[in-house]
């Protein structure tokens, strides 16, 4: 049967927009690492990949454009 929500793991006690955030401040950190890579090379493919998720994500996430610590 397909579920058209987020169900938590077993056991887990952590809000699902809490361990999103832990996850989208981890994925900020990613393109500092891939800054300067050669065009067309894979760590710009990835560098596009995490700049669309990143977008999406704090469009969902933020969507009057403004957030906790100044986001948006």
């Amino acid at each position: 049967m397909f579920r058209d929500e987020w169900i938590a793991p077993m056991g887990q006690t952590t809000p699902a927009t809490a361990a999103a955030d832990v996850l989208h401040a981890l994925l900020v950190q990613r393109p500092d690492r891939l800054e300067g890579s050669t065009e067309n090379s894979e760590e710009a493919r990835e560098l596009a990949m995490i700049a669309e998720a990143l977008e999406a994500y704090e469009c969902k996430r933020w969507p009057e454009g403004n957030g906790p610590g100044g986001k948006g």
